[in-house]
C-alpha cells in the first residue's frame, strides 16, 4: 500500500470509529492505561476493520444486536437504557446484581491480598462473587489425582462433541447447585482473512456454539445462570468488550443469561507465585476475581502461535488471566526469553481446574494467530480433560497432525508431543501429567485419523 492510500485508509479508520463512538459512547473502544511511559501497542487489524464504510457498519450491527439482546435480558430493568447508557452503566456489563433472575451472589471475607485499580475487597458492590470459594483452588492435580483421562470428540453435531468429550474425561460432577463458575473463552483482537475471494472471521476465537454447550453443561450443574460468568481479557490495548460482541460470545452469554466479566475492567490483585517459580519470581498481577470462584473451566481454541510459545492450548491461555502492563513490563520480560516456561508458571494463579476444554472444531496451523496468511485445518474435534498438561497433549497431537497432513513445518512438529516446553514446565510444577503412562486418551470414535492422531500422541524421543 502506498503512503498515500495508507494515510486514506487511516483517516477513514479514525473518521468512522468517531462515528461508532457517537452511536454507541467510546466506552466500546477503551482500554486501561499502560504504566506509564509505555506506550500502547500498535494493532493494524482494528485500522483495517473499520477502514470500510461495509466493515464499519458491520461493527455497528454487531453492537446493536447486542445492546438489544441486553435489553431483552434484563427486561423491566431496562426502561430508559440507551444505547450510550448501555455501555456506560457497569464495568462489567449486566451485572449480576441487576439481572431479575437467579439469587444475588452472597458475601463472604475478603481475600486477604492487596487488589490495584482503585477497588478494595468487601468495599462496595462487587457483579462477582469475592471472598474464599468453596473449593480448593491451590490443590495441584498431581496431589488429588493418580492418573488423568482426556476425552477426544469426533464426528456428529458441535453440541454431541462438546458433551461427549466432557464425559469422556470424566464430567462436571464437582460443580454442585449454587457454585460459581469462571468459564474462560480465547478471545484475541478480530482479524478477518480473505479464502478463495471470500471475506470471513479468522479461526481465532473460541467458538461461540462450542461455548453455548459448555454454558448450558455448567447450568445444568450448578442450576443458576446467574452465577455463571464468561472471563477474558484481550489483547494488550484492545478493548474486551468490543472483541466479546465481534466474536458472538458476548451474544452468546446474553442468550444462555449468564453474565459476561470483561477483565480489563476490574481490579487485579498482586499474586506470588511462591517458591515453585523458577521464571517469574515477582508477583504477578492477575484479576482478583480468578481467586474467588469455585470453579474455572478454561476453553482455548487451538492454534499455532509464531511466537517462540509456538501454539495456544490451555496452558498458554493463561495468558490471558495477566495484566497486559505485566506481559510486556522490564519486571517480568515474558517475551525476552523462557517464554514456554513462564506461561506454565503463570498458572500457578489457580492450580486448580474444573475442566479444559479446546475447540478445535477449526484451528490455524500456521502464521497464527493475527499474521496475515494463516493456514488453517477442520479437525471438528473438541478435547477436554480435568487436568490441564494432559489436555494440552492431545491438542498438540492433533495440531501436529493436521499440519504434516498439509506438509507444514514449524517447531511443534520436528518434536514429540513430550519435548514441549510448555507441557514439560507443566508437568514439573504439578499442574497436570506429562507422562503418557499416566493418562488415558479416550475417543468416542475409531476412525483412521484418530488413530494417526493417537499415534503421534504416544510416541516418545
Amino acid at each position: 500500500m502506498n503512503d498515500n492510500k495508507k494515510d486514506d485508509s487511516e483517516h477513514n479508520a479514525q473518521q468512522n470509529r468517531v462515528y461508532l463512538e457517537s452511536k454507541f459512547g467510546k466506552e466500546i473502544f477503551e482500554v486501561s492505561p499502560p504504566l506509564e511511559g509505555m506506550p500502547l501497542p500498535y494493532h493494524p487489524g482494528m485500522d483495517e476493520l473499520f477502514a470500510s464504510r461495509e466493515s464499519t457498519q458491520w461493527v455497528e450491527s454487531c453492537i446493536a444486536e447486542a445492546f438489544a439482546l441486553s435489553r431483552e435480558r434484563i427486561g423491566s430493568l431496562a426502561s430508559g437504557l440507551s444505547r450510550r447508557l448501555f455501555l456506560k452503566a457497569s464495568g462489567v456489563v449486566l451485572a449480576a446484581a441487576m439481572l431479575p433472575i437467579g439469587t444475588p451472589l452472597g458475601k463472604s471475607a475478603a481475600y486477604d491480598a492487596t487488589p490495584s485499580g482503585g477497588c478494595t475487597p468487601g468495599g462496595g458492590d462487587y457483579t462477582y462473587p469475592s471472598g474464599t470459594p468453596q473449593t480448593d483452588i491451590d490443590a495441584f492435580y498431581t496431589d488429588t489425582m493418580d492418573a488423568s483421562m482426556v476425552g477426544l470428540a469426533a464426528g456428529g453435531t458441535i453440541e454431541g462433541r462438546v458433551h461427549a468429550a466432557i464425559a469422556l474425561a470424566g464430567g462436571l460432577g464437582d460443580i454442585l447447585p449454587g457454585h460459581t463458575v469462571c468459564i474462560k473463552p480465547n478471545c484475541v483482537q478480530y482479524k478477518s482473512e480473505t479464502i478463495n475471494g471470500i471475506r470471513r472471521s479468522a479461526p481465532i476465537f473460541t467458538n461461540p456454539d462450542v461455548l453455548r454447550y459448555i454454558i448450558r453443561a455448567v447450568v445444568k450443574r450448578n442450576q443458576d445462570p446467574a452465577r455463571v460468568f464468561v472471563a477474558e481479557r484481550s489483547s494488550f490495548g484492545v478493548s474486551t468488550l468490543l472483541q466479546l460482541m465481534l466474536s458472538g460470545i458476548y451474544h452468546v452469554a446474553m442468550q444462555e443469561r449468564v453474565n459476561v466479566l470483561p477483565w480489563d475492567q476490574k481490579p487485579y490483585i498482586q499474586f506470588p507465585l511462591g517458591s515453585k517459580a523458577h521464571y517469574l519470581t515477582s508477583p504477578i498481577s492477575v484479576p482478583e476475581s480468578i481467586r474467588t470462584f469455585d470453579h474455572f473451566i478454561n476453553v482455548p481454541v487451538l492454534k499455532n502461535h509464531e511466537l517462540p510459545v509456538e501454539y495456544t492450548l490451555c496452558i498458554k491461555a493463561f495468558v490471558g488471566v495477566l495484566n497486559p502492563n505485566d506481559r510486556l513490563s522490564n519486571r517480568h520480560k515474558l517475551h525476552d526469553s523462557n517464554i514456554p516456561e513462564k506461561v506454565a508458571e503463570l498458572n500457578l494463579c489457580r492450580s486448580y481446574t474444573t475442566m479444559n476444554i479446546v475447540d478445535a472444531t477449526e484451528i490455524v496451523l500456521s502464521n497464527g494467530p493475527t499474521s496475515n496468511g494463516m493456514i488453517y485445518a477442520r479437525p471438528d474435534i473438541v478435547i477436554a480433560s480435568k487436568d490441564r498438561v494432559a489436555c494440552d497433549s492431545a491438542g498438540v497431537a492433533v495440531l501436529k497432525y493436521h499440519a504434516l497432513q498439509q506438509g507444514i513445518t514449524k517447531n511443534y512438529t520436528q518434536k514429540t508431543v513430550w519435548q514441549q516446553r510448555q507441557i514439560i514446565r507443566a508437568g514439573e510444577l504439578g499442574l497436570g501429567y506429562n507422562n503418557p503412562d499416566l493418562i488415558t486418551l479416550r475417543s468416542n470414535t475409531d476412525t483412521q485419523v484418530i488413530r494417526d492422531i493417537t499415534r503421534i500422541w504416544s510416541e516418545c524421543v
